[in-house]
């Protein structure tokens, strides 16, 4: 009775169901390596939400099994449950579903249901069972029959005092055959291990039930529930390795990190597998997240995370962190400068229908060249409003005056003194590149005043050249690369006067009735660092303004004979000086 009982358990066994395995979803688009790493072979392409069956870990690598395909997958591309532990999907379980957690009548003979690895023989065989299994064992009552002695050793080791389970006396009383052929054709319910009344009968139900305490019993003094042991050590040691290897992994990982730039985003960013928006998706970046930044190619920066996804992703989205490579993070900045140098002033005058003739047309037409020792002061402030996003005012004044190469008339030199004052509004987005690159845009107003020595004198000013002041709103931008090199950057900039000017002459000696004036200035700045607070730094300014004075007044001594007067000045100015930064 106990063979056929041991027989039935066996039969329901190949009926149960193996335990629903770990499901997990992908958190974004993904591919399905054949193997660990982005060079394998992609079997599929998953979207975001996408349910699979996990089957095992290798490092930072999923196994998964996914509409009928199995293969790897990026930890970071799958959300994971609470626990951090991963089900084993191929442990040994000693019953099948429902059936309890006893080994069964014989406490020493472990039941053959094997899932996963452990049906193809490749788990560890360190369990009592599986020490010295019977040859050829598959279940049946004829292998039970035919193998009594070795069933009979093991039963030994384990069962209580007096019970001899499966003896010959047993096997003997009921033949192998007849139970055999009652579970292939009519297998048992599940949970029924007698199908034969007369059986029941036969064996009392007393004596199952003692032999089934004295089971329990004996296996949890004996410690028995090899399978679950083995299970648990193997999990341990699998822990235990994964610990060091995924240890060692971090190690590298951190050692290399340290020696590279970093940067994050500051929201949810796609990262991409080449350098365009309509190539794969690598992985999705979240905010905060540390990106390790390796290279940069036009508007294009690879990155790799903590867990070893790499790709492109657009500067601009980038914001640094890192300040060995990349340049110091921006904050409050404050800078004051001063300079000297010189200027050339080119100024060319015209009158249309000028009666004037000859070499001498003063004043319808003359040219000037000047040049001038310069001297300028500056200082500028950019507060950060965002990470991105700076705001703040910059203030700067030019004085120039002639060295002995003024105006020259009749012989008579006289000189004239320039003072350019400009006041902006700027307003500064920081592209987050390694160079500090900073885009800045800027409102303001110039006003300039361009004295003569003598003016109003025709032996000292016998050119009877006015004294002039110009007021207009300005707009500009400029480009600035404060990091571009090691110790040095560079800023370009553009200033225009479009409209609104506003010009005002000696009164008499107005060139003409209604002046206006257009302007476009180009400067070209070079810094040099000395030290953390001081700047070296070289200006370029080219400045030309075009003049409209339109017809000369009736009451003005200046003596033009046109109709539409003209002026277009030229300067050229150099600087040098230093920069104090806080």
């Amino acid at each position: 009775m106990r063979v056929i009982a041991v027989m039935l358990v066996l039969a329901i066994a190949s009926f149960g169901s193996v335990a629903s395995a770990e499901k997990v979803k992908t958190n974004q688009e993904a591919k399905l390596f054949n193997h660990p790493g982005e060079q394998g072979a992609v079997l599929l392409h998953l979207k975001e939400g996408e349910t699979m069956t996990l089957v095992g870990e290798e490092g930072r690598w999923l196994k998964v099994r996914v509409h009928g395909r199995t293969g790897f997958i990026p930890r970071s591309k799958v959300d994971m449950p609470d626990t951090a532990e991963i089900a084993r999907n191929t442990r040994r379980r000693p019953f099948v579903d429902g059936r309890g957690t006893k080994r069964g009548f014989d406490t020493s003979a472990g039941p053959d249901d094997r899932v996963g690895a452990d049906a193809l023989g490749e788990t560890s065989t360190k369990d009592a069972d599986d020490k010295k299994p019977a040859k050829g064992d598959d279940d049946d009552d004829d292998d039970t029959a035919k193998k009594p002695a070795k069933k009979a050793v093991v039963a030994k080791k384990s069962a209580p005092k007096g019970d001899d389970d499966d003896d010959d006396d047993d096997t003997a009383k009921k033949p192998a055959k007849k139970p055999a052929v009652v579970a292939k054709k009519r297998p048992a319910p599940k949970g029924d291990d007698d199908d034969d009344d007369d059986d029941t009968a036969k064996k009392p139900a007393a004596k199952p039930a003692a032999k089934k305490v004295a089971t329990k019993s004996t296996a949890k003094k004996s410690g028995d529930d090899d399978d679950d042991d083995d299970d648990d050590s193997g999990k341990k040691s699998s822990k235990a390795a994964a610990k060091k290897t995924s240890g060692d992994d971090d190690d590298d990982t951190t050692a290399k990190a340290d020696k590279r730039p970093s940067g994050h985003v500051e929201a949810k960013s796609k990262v991409f597998e080449e350098r365009s928006a309509k190539s794969s998706v690598a992985f999705v970046a979240k905010p905060g997240e540390k990106l390790y930044i390796d290279s940069t190619k036009g508007d294009w920066t690879t990155v790799e995370n903590d867990d070893g996804d790499t790709g492109w992703i657009l500067s601009s989205d980038l914001l640094v962190d890192s300040t060995e490579t990349a340049g110091p993070a921006h904050s409050t900045m404050i800078d004051l400068n001063a300079r000297a140098g010189v200027s050339f002033i080119q100024q060319t005058m015209k009158t249309a229908g000028s009666t004037l003739t000859g070499t001498d047309q003063v004043p319808d037409a003359y040219n000037i060249n000047a040049s001038a020792a310069t001297i300028a002061i500056g200082a500028d402030l950019l507060y950060p409003m965002s990470k991105k996003l700076y705001l703040g005012g910059e203030a700067t004044y030019a004085g120039s005056k002639t060295v002995g190469g003024g105006i020259v008339y009749n012989k008579i030199d006289t000189g004239f003194t320039i003072h350019d004052v400009n006041i902006r509004a700027l307003a500064a987005y920081d592209l987050q590149r390694p160079s500090g690159m900073m885009l800045i845009g800027h409102l303001g107003l110039r006003y300039r005043a361009y004295l003569v020595n003598g003016y109003g004198s025709v032996a000292t000013n016998p050119a009877k050249i006015p004294q002039e002041t110009l007021e207009a709103p300005t707009i500009g931008a400029a480009l600035a690369m404060p990091h571009l090199g090691a110790n040095y950057g560079l800023q370009f900039g553009l200033d225009m006067i479009l409209f609104g000017s506003s010009i005002s002459q000696t009164k008499g000696y107005e060139d003409g009735a209604t002046p206006s004036m257009k302007d476009v200035e180009a400067n070209a700045r070079f810094v040099y660092r000395l030290s953390p607070s001081f700047d070296f730094l070289a200006t370029y300014d080219l400045d030309l303004g075009f003049y409209n004075f339109g017809a000369p007044p009736a009451d003005s001594m200046r003596g033009h004979t046109g109709m539409d007067v003209t002026r277009n000045d030229l300067v050229h100015q150099v600087t040098v000086g230093v920069i104090k930064g806080f």
